[in-house]
């Protein structure tokens, strides 16, 4: 706000000098019945030069008011999704089992047929796309969904502390290179079943693969709200 109030004050104090030497360029004596001269190209271009300034000084900041407005609500909005996303990724892991598993009540007594063969009458059926949605990788209106903007527009409107832009740089690089992978292995886990060669064993495997790196992503993510005031860490 102060650099933006110093650039208008500018604007007016060169904007009556522009103008009066501008007037004086005009100014040219000549003897009696001599043809008026042109106007110097010198006095036009300050003349020119302070219109420009004058909507500038005088009504620009009126103009983009709206545009800021606008650009203020955006960036609220897109810190309430990150929030409301980051809280979903802190559900998911302090409830890992019950989010990513699917127990029916009688289901120790019955099988399950999955994409080949029956599920064991003993366990849980894996639900790895869970992760996914958590994830906000299965919806573009997910909180989650291209978190990668989100965070570098943060940057850009000055919520980093200051000194700490390199750290803040390699805490995105590191949240969205795991909450690609956490990703991957969910969904290689959703298909581990149907694929030659794959099993039960293989979709348990990559679904804890899938957990350790959401687990990761969520606490960089908790380390991101948490520098840009956002919300205090949630999971450590």
């Amino acid at each position: 706000m102060a650099v933006r109030s110093l650039r208008r004050s500018l604007r007016l104090l060169l904007l009556p000098a522009l103008l009066r030497m501008a007037d004086l360029c005009l100014f040219v004596p000549q003897t009696a019945g001599a043809p008026s001269p042109p106007p110097s190209s010198l006095s036009s271009g300050l003349r020119r030069a302070a219109l420009l300034l004058a909507p500038l000084s005088l009504g620009g900041s009126s103009a983009s008011l709206p545009a800021v407005a606008a650009k203020k609500a955006s960036l609220q909005a897109d810190q309430e999704k990150l929030l409301a996303g980051y809280k979903d990724l802190v559900y998911m892991m302090q409830n890992f089992n019950k989010v990513t598993r699917k127990c029916d009540k009688n289901q120790d007594k019955i099988s399950q047929p999955l994409q080949t063969g029956f599920a064991g009458p003993d366990s849980c059926l894996a639900q790895p796309l869970q992760v996914r949605k958590y994830l906000g990788q299965t919806s573009i209106k997910a909180n989650l969904f291209d978190t990668k903007q989100m965070l570098v527009n943060f940057e850009l409107a000055g919520m980093v502390p200051s000194g700490r832009d390199d750290e803040y740089g390699d805490l995105v690089e590191d949240f969205e290179r795991y909450k690609r992978e956490a990703d991957e292995w969910a969904y290689s886990s959703s298909w581990a079943e149907a694929n030659p060669g794959g099993g039960r064993d293989r979709t348990e495997d990559y679904l804890l693969r899938s957990k350790n790196l959401a687990e990761k992503a969520t606490k960089t993510l908790g380390r991101l709200v948490e520098m840009l005031g956002i919300s205090e860490n949630l999971y450590q």
